[in-house]
C-alpha cells in the first residue's frame, strides 16, 4: 500500500473501506495500531481540557465512516471510552455492558457491533444443537451471558423444555409431549417435536381412514395415544362422530337394527341430536318399521 509507505494513514483506511481484503494485510494491521495510540494520546489531552490538541491528533480521521463513530465518542467521554474499547478488546462483558447502561451509545462503536454479532451467532449456533437434541453439549454460555443478552435467557428456558420433553418422551408418557409441544411454541422446531408431530398426522390420517369405514375399534386404537391431549380430544370426538355415524348406516344396511338402535341412544347421548343422526333415525325407521324416539 503505497499510502501506507507514506504514511498518509486516513486515505488508506478510506481506501481499506472500499476493498475489503485489504484489512487483511499487516500494514493495515499496523495502520489500526497506530490509529489505536493516536487514541490513547488523545485521551491524555483530553484529561488536561486540551480538547483542540486532541482534535488536532485524530480529526482527520473523521472523515473514515467506521472511525467517525468512535472520534466523536472519545472527544466527548475520552478515557471512560478508551476503557471501554479495552473492556470489549479483551471480552471483559461486565464491563462492557455495565459501560453501555450508562452510555447506550457506546453501542453504535464498530468492535462492539462484532463482538454482539460473535456471541449472537454463538448462540444460534447453540440453538441449532438444541434442536438436533443435543442436550449434553455444554450450555454455560447461556448463564455467562443470560444478565446481557435476552436471547441467552430465552435459550436457557428452551433447553430446560427440551430436556423435560426428552424425559417425557423416554417415559413414553405422550400426553405430556403433546401438551408441551403445544403450550411451548420454543421447541416446535426441535427435531423431537417434528417427529412427534409427524407421528400425530400419520395417526390421524390413518384414524380418518378408518373412520370413514365405520371401524370405530381401529380408529380409537390409532389414535389411543392422543386421548388425553386436550388440543387433540375435538378432532378424535368429531372422527369418532364420523365413524359411528358409518357403523349405524351399515348396521341398518346389514338388518342388525339392535345394535344400530343401542348406538343411536349412544351419539344422541354424546353428540347431541344432530340433523345427520336424525336423518339416521329416519333410515332406521324406514328400514325396520321401529321409530326411534330419542328422549
Amino acid at each position: 500500500m503505497a499510502l501506507y509507505r507514506e504514511k498518509k494513514y486516513p486515505h488508506a483506511f478510506i481506501i481499506a473501506s472500499k476493498y475489503p481484503e485489504l484489512k487483511n494485510t499487516p500494514e493495515y494491521a499496523k495502520m489500526q495500531e497506530h490509529f489505536h495510540t493516536l487514541l490513547k494520546l488523545a485521551a491524555l489531552h483530553i484529561k488536561k481540557d486540551e480538547l483542540h490538541k486532541a482534535q488536532e491528533l485524530i480529526g482527520e480521521y473523521a472523515r473514515i465512516d467506521e472511525k467517525r463513530v468512535i472520534i466523536k465518542l472519545l472527544l466527548q467521554f475520552g478515557e471512560e471510552f478508551l476503557d471501554f474499547l479495552k473492556a470489549v478488546q479483551n471480552k471483559e462483558l461486565q464491563k462492557v455492558f455495565a459501560a453501555l447502561e450508562l452510555h447506550p451509545d457506546f453501542a453504535k462503536v464498530p468492535s462492539f457491533v462484532a463482538l454482539k454479532m460473535q456471541m449472537e451467532e454463538k448462540l444460534a449456533s447453540m440453538e441449532e444443537q438444541m434442536n438436533t437434541m443435543e442436550l449434553e453439549s455444554d450450555y454455560s454460555l447461556l448463564w455467562e451471558w443470560g444478565e446481557f443478552l435476552s436471547e441467552a435467557k430465552r435459550l436457557q428456558k428452551k433447553l430446560a423444555a427440551l430436556r423435560q420433553l426428552q424425559e417425557c418422551y423416554e417415559e413414553e408418557r405422550w400426553d405430556a409431549c403433546y401438551a408441551m409441544i403445544d403450550e411451548e411454541e420454543m421447541i416446535a422446531d426441535s427435531l423431537l417435536a417434528q417427529l412427534l408431530q409427524k407421528h400425530w398426522y400419520r395417526r390421524l390420517e390413518q384414524a380418518k381412514r378408518c373412520a370413514l369405514q365405520g371401524n370405530i375399534e381401529e380408529m380409537y386404537r390409532a389414535l389411543q395415544d392422543f386421548t388425553a391431549v386436550a388440543s387433540k380430544k375435538e378432532q378424535i370426538k368429531r372422527l369418532l362422530y364420523t365413524a359411528t355415524k358409518r357403523r349405524i348406516a351399515d348396521l341398518i344396511k346389514r338388518g342388525e337394527f339392535d345394535k344400530a338402535e343401542r348406538l343411536l341412544f349412544e351419539v344422541a347421548e354424546h353428540f347431541g341430536k344432530q340433523e345427520e343422526l336424525m336423518k339416521l333415525a329416519e333410515l332406521y325407521y324406514e328400514k325396520s318399521g321401529i321409530k326411534v324416539v330419542f328422549g
